[in-house]
């Protein structure tokens, strides 16, 4: 009930959790039978929905191949989030070698520069980009170089495994 002079007056409505996974559920207030002789105004009836802050999305890179020069540079790798956005997401990533050889400097004859780190979505939020620098081998490559594959036959630092290699850029 309003006391004198008392303009506005709020409805409070528990929301409560359920395990149910559903997507945003709706449902209406109205006011109705004014007491004394009132009426009611324009708006009687409101709508209130419950999102569902599960859906937080799911996260794909943006192509399944990218190509960059030999020359140093950097190259972005696109992340994005879809099929929903609710509520902020972290999600990790790392470089893993393949022909191209990760280092920790651009003078250590490395490829690229090897990084790990993670992405933070805001809500909302639905793209991101991984940067990566593409390093400069000083002088010409050898178009025979091989690479060990770690922990294969042996000690699993680079360098001293037990003659298990792949060759890369192999000429035909």
């Amino acid at each position: 009930e309003f006391k004198e002079g008392e303009v506005t007056k709020q409805i409070r409505v528990p929301i409560l959790h359920h395990d149910v996974e559903t997507r945003q559920e709706e449902f209406n207030i109205i006011l109705e039978n004014p007491s004394k002789e009132t009426d009611l105004g324009d708006i009687s009836i409101c709508t209130v929905t419950i999102l569902d802050m599960s859906n937080h999305g799911t996260f794909a890179m943006d192509s399944t191949r990218y190509h960059s020069d030999p020359d140093p540079g950097e190259i972005s790798i696109g992340v994005k989030r879809t099929g929903g956005s609710d509520g902020a997401v972290a999600i990790s990533y790392k470089t893993i070698d393949a022909t191209a050889i990760g280092g920790l400097s651009q003078n250590d004859g490395s490829d690229y520069i090897k990084a790990e780190g993670t992405l933070w979505f805001r809500h909302g939020e639905t793209a991101k980009t991984v940067d990566l620098i593409i390093t400069n081998l000083p002088g010409p490559r050898d178009p025979y170089r091989s690479a060990p594959e770690a922990h294969a036959w042996g000690d699993s630092r680079r360098g001293l495994c037990d003659g298990h290699h792949t060759l890369q850029n192999r000429r035909l």
